[in-house]
């Protein structure tokens, strides 16, 4: 069943998508503070 999550179609892409987003959140509540 793992293995057919990773062969879905741009999954890691959408994993990647995700953490730059809350790392970009992270970086400008930083620079807020």
């Amino acid at each position: 069943m793992k293995a057919k999550l990773y062969e879905e179609d741009g999954l890691l892409e959408k994993i990647f998508e995700i953490l730059n987003d809350l790392r970009e959140q992270c970086r400008k509540q930083l620079e807020g503070l």
